[in-house]
């Protein structure tokens, strides 16, 4: 029950994070669903400060291999 709870609140952050950047700047990509769930969490705050999708995926690179 637990792992599944756990499963769905994860979808559910990939879902709301899609319509964010459907809303942020009008792109419906499946990169979202490469992201690990420490990512997801990293994402949510940096759409806050990037202007472009390429910037946000930019940042997103520079911070995992960091």
């Amino acid at each position: 029950l637990e792992k599944g709870l756990e499963k769905g609140l994860v979808k559910g952050k990939r879902t709301m994070l899609k319509a964010l950047l459907i809303h942020k700047y009008g792109i419906d990509d499946d990169w979202v669903d490469t992201l690990s769930e420490q990512q997801l969490d990293d994402v949510v705050v940096q759409i806050l400060d990037c202007a472009t999708y390429d910037a946000l995926k930019e940042k997103m690179e520079k911070n995992k291999s960091e």
